[in-house]
């Protein structure tokens, strides 16, 4: 089974990035894993996006409701 893969256009809408802020995550390596199989080419696996995407979740600490 050959991954799905999407050039940097799709790979951005995917994550709901703008297209140049997507981009200038990859240049500041600080994207998700790429694959370049052209010097002009730049795509992302389906699945790399998925796990990028996931480490961004921030996690609020909890507060106590009762307090007044």
């Amino acid at each position: 089974m050959i991954e799905e893969l999407l050039n940097e256009r799709e790979a951005a809408a995917f994550c709901g990035l703008d297209f140049k802020y997507f981009r200038n995550l990859r240049k500041t390596q600080r994207s998700a894993a790429y694959i370049r199989p052209s010097p002009h080419c730049t795509m992302y696996r389906r699945s790399d996006l998925e796990s990028w995407v996931a480490a961004w979740k921030v996690f609020e600490p909890k507060t106590n409701s009762n307090t007044k």
